[in-house]
């Protein structure tokens, strides 16, 4: 095997990781997990998304973390995705608790000179923005990460955004291969 090749985690290991991240954003785990959506697709789904009759996540934007614009998923092209059945009350109780949000943020599209568009969003900050990416890794996922114990805690006087690099088969692509591998 070569060193390079990343693993999928077990379920119960991307479970507790998004029971760690906490109420407001552990959705963000259910997407990549139970439809191997990206984080940028994640963070762009919205309730408009999902198809509740059919159990289909329809694929149609990204937030994109330079720039915190709304683009075409990677690769400029939308997709569906069958929904496990698990997932769609998980989601529907998210939205129950955290209704979406409308953010405007400028679309980068084909031929489109960064038109300003608004879509309601599942998960957003707080303050009702668009989740940065930046700062939900270093508050949310990593500290998450380390709870579960899949990487190393913060050392001891770091600054809050100051996190080890982590090793190449713990990153949140690692939520999709258990997807891809079946494992959800």
């Amino acid at each position: 095997m070569s060193k390079d090749r990343r693993e999928a985690w077990p379920l119960e290991t991307a479970l507790r990781v998004r029971d760690l991240i906490g109420e407001r954003h552990g959705i963000a785990v259910a997407p990549g997990l139970g439809c191997g959506l990206r984080q940028g697709e994640v963070f762009g789904v919205g309730p408009e998304d999902i198809d509740w009759a059919r159990g289909v996540l329809h694929v149609r934007k990204q937030v994109q973390a330079l720039g915190g614009k709304y683009a075409l998923p990677k690769g400029g092209k939308t997709a569906v995705w069958t929904c496990p059945p698990q997932w769609l009350p998980e989601l529907g109780q998210h939205i129950e608790r955290f209704p979406p949000v409308e953010v405007e943020l400028p679309w980068r599209g084909p031929g489109e000179d960064a038109a300003r568009k608004k879509f309601p969003l599942l998960l957003t900050s707080r303050y009702g923005d668009v989740v940065a990416v930046n700062a939900w890794n270093s508050y949310g996922w990593k500290p998450a990460l380390a709870k579960a114990g899949v990487i190393p805690p913060q050392a001891e006087g770091a600054k809050p955004r100051q996190w080890a690099a982590a090793p190449k088969d713990v990153c949140r692509s690692t939520v999709r291969r258990a997807y891809s591998l079946g494992k959800c």
